[in-house]
């Protein structure tokens, strides 16, 4: 047995990653796809809930319902809001501790969470104002119960079939916060059914216990189930080889790197076959683990739902297997599995080399969500040019301005434009919310454009805003390009196609406009 002190630099490891996340919380930028969930969550819980079962959202209600009310306290404050996220990540990765410790002791637990907040993609996702870690600490509590319930591993022979009702209570529960939480609960069910059928094969009790668990869960979901049933309708997108890779790739160098960045891919592509020896080293440990892995990841490729942004469904899982592997391999091992290990751990630390780089230099990364400095705009037009109305096509933008109601929502309701502190301007503008935008524009001076490009380049709607504005009597004065991405971003980021002008490397477009007539 090892020592407690042993373990130190992996208790240090762990807040040292746990630290990194916090700052990235506070100092990243809050983008669309959580301030589209801020707004909806904004709504009279009757309106919120009639909207998500209208599946105006993509997933279900659990976190939305949960932020509706974290929001009363966090108000727009980012680190704040994204704090619901953090403590629920905190509750995964004590989960992980406690699946990890099942293996190989507490020595195993740490290394777990070692890996896990060290993986380069869980550095800015666990933080995010969104279900992900919500959905991994449902998913990895769930998984613990399961385990004490069919005692599982079995290498351990102090770990015995434990057929409680607390284990059952706590995989009901568990299992039914997931499919409320969002809508790939399904696969994770799927991978245990595969782990549990290569594993225990066809014994009486652990699939008894199982299938009564999924039973009851089906029943509580039963009130949801015809809105889950449309979403899956919704959902079906054709399959994208650039996204998929640019997924894959994510899963061990997040989004501070594009593949294309060599030093960091090439690492990447030597510490995945690391991985994948270290699973085949230590199947016996392992083997649980490896199917729930390889189950998810080989369903959502097929079902083409695998995204950057959806890979927390299964990275904790990922995070598990790699730690209890490296755990389990010692001095006394085979020689193989030792070069495994070492090669991985060689691999792991030019990743985070050359992640930690870019994470600095806040350059070369697959995504510029995070980084576009948006409140510092907002922030300095508001202290520069007070009074100005501000447009834009961004969501975020409407959060910054601390929005009543954001753009996501004037379509739905066009009514809401004249309560609006920012004004939403879209190419495809309905004819009244134009109507009520030009209106405002008669009330001011000065307005600002501000243009995030990650939906669409600013050069193709250059013309449209320049002609709307013109006819509301006002000229163009300044452009000023922000965030500008590197080459490799532009040259080889799958949602970036074509030759890109000067203007559109710029993920955050801002244009000054000054009244010189009235209409």
């Amino acid at each position: 047995m090892m020592k407690p002190y042993s373990n130190r630099w992996l208790q240090l490891l762990t807040l040292a990653g746990m630290a990194l996340l916090c700052w990235n919380a506070g100092t990243t930028t809050i983008w669309d796809d959580e301030t589209n969930g801020f707004f909806l969550a904004k709504e009279p819980l009757p309106e919120l809930m009639q909207l998500m079962a209208s599946n105006v959202h993509e997933d279900p209600p659990l976190y939305d319902l949960a932020l509706h009310y974290w929001q009363q306290w966090a108000g727009y404050a980012p680190f704040k809001l994204r704090l619901l996220s953090i403590l629920c990540w905190i509750f995964a990765l004590w989960g992980l501790f406690k699946c990890g410790a099942r293996w190989g002791g507490a020595r195993a637990g740490w290394m777990v969470l070692a890996v896990a907040v060290w993986m380069p993609y869980h550095w800015m996702f666990p933080a995010a104002m969104r279900w992900y870690s919500m959905f991994a600490a449902l998913a990895i509590w769930n998984l613990h119960a399961l385990l004490r319930a069919i005692g599982l591993p079995r290498n351990q022979p102090e770990v015995e079939s434990r057929f409680q009702w607390g284990d059952f209570a706590v995989y009901v529960l568990s299992g039914t916060a997931m499919w409320y939480c969002n809508y790939s609960a399904p696969v994770v069910f799927l991978g245990q059914g595969v782990a549990l059928l290569l594993t225990v094969a066809f014994k009486k009790g652990p699939w008894v216990w199982m299938i009564s668990g999924w039973a009851v869960i089906g029943l509580l979901y039963l009130p949801w189930l015809p809105v889950f049933f449309r979403q899956l309708g919704l959902s079906v997108s054709a399959f994208s080889f650039p996204y998929t890779a640019a997924s894959l790739y994510a899963i061990f160098a997040g989004e501070v790197s594009t593949p294309y960045a060599w030093w960091i891919s090439l690492p990447v592509v030597v510490a995945a076959v690391a991985a994948l020896a270290l699973g085949l080293q230590t199947r016996r440990t392992t083997q649980f683990m490896t199917v729930i892995v390889v189950v998810i990841l080989g369903v959502l490729v097929a079902k083409n739902v695998i995204w950057t942004k959806r890979l927390l469904i299964f990275t904790p899982f990922v995070a598990l297997l790699i730690g209890t592997a490296l755990a389990s391999i010692s001095r006394e091992s085979a020689r193989l599995q030792r070069l495994a290990k070492v090669v991985f751990l060689g691999a792991a630390v030019a990743i985070l080399i050359g992640s930690l780089t870019n994470l600095i230099r806040r350059d070369g990364w697959l995504t510029y969500r995070w980084l576009v400095p948006t409140g510092e705009v907002v922030a300095g037009i508001r202290k520069e040019q007070p009074g100005s109305l501000i447009l834009s096509n961004s969501n975020s933008v409407a959060f910054y301005c601390q929005d009543p109601h954001g753009l996501a929502w004037f379509g739905r309701f066009p009514e809401r434009v004249l309560e609006m502190e920012m004004m939403p301007f879209y190419s495809h503008l309905e004819p009244n919310p134009l109507k009520l935008i030009i209106g405002r524009l008669s009330q001011t001076e000065k307005a600002v454009y501000i243009h995030d490009s990650s939906s669409v380049a600013y050069s193709s709607v250059l013309p449209w805003i320049e002609s709307q504005m013109q006819e509301a009597g006002f000229a163009k004065e300044n452009v000023v390009p922000l965030a500008m991405a590197s080459a490799g971003y532009l040259q080889h980021h799958p949602g970036v196609v074509g030759q890109i002008s000067p203007i559109d490397s710029a993920r955050l477009v801002v244009v000054y406009f000054q009244r010189v007539s009235r209409p």
